[in-house]
């Protein structure tokens, strides 16, 4: 089998330019060429010549603050926002044990996210909610009260230590 012998791609007419802009990596798409093409190119240029001419080049874009490195802030950094606390005004009183029941059934029957923040308020989502706000919205979703009641002391009265009182 004979070898095929290939001809060495010629270094194009602005490859110079090109490397100085835009560096080694760049010519390689630039050019679609193979970083040994890129390599050869260089030496038949002056390799040294071309690297310090790159070296220059990017210094000084980084003093006119145009060059792009890592540490870079590609987007503008703002301040964040304080934010204030949620204050629940409303002074309706309700159980803690019924609120509790109900943010189950709002848990179980719609999978809400709801965590207890204190005895009076709710997170339900992403919002704050008094107990009484947070009962009144699992009646909207099929939460009866009494029904509810009269389940967890039928099981109380089963069970004394299945249900543990602590709203």
């Amino acid at each position: 089998m004979a070898k095929i012998s290939r001809q060495a791609r010629p270094v194009p007419q602005d490859f110079e330019v090109i490397f100085v802009e835009k560096g080694r990596l760049e010519c390689e798409t630039w050019y679609r060429a193979r970083r040994t093409t890129i390599t050869r190119w260089l030496e038949e240029c002056g390799k040294d010549r071309l690297i310090d001419r790159r070296a220059s080049y990017v210094r000084s874009l980084r003093r006119q603050g145009k060059w792009i490195t890592r540490s870079t802030d590609m987007v503008d950094r703002r301040v964040p926002r304080k934010t204030v606390a949620q204050r629940i005004k409303d002074e309706r009183r309700a159980r803690p044990q019924m609120a509790r029941l109900a943010a189950e059934h709002l848990r179980k029957s719609d999978k809400w996210v709801i965590v207890r923040v204190s005895n009076n308020e709710w997170i339900v989502g992403t919002r704050r909610r008094s107990s009484a706000e947070v009962i009144e919205m699992a009646e909207r979703k099929g939460f009866d009260q009494k029904a509810a009641w009269a389940e967890r002391m039928n099981l109380q009265q089963s069970n004394p230590n299945a249900v543990k009182d602590g709203g």
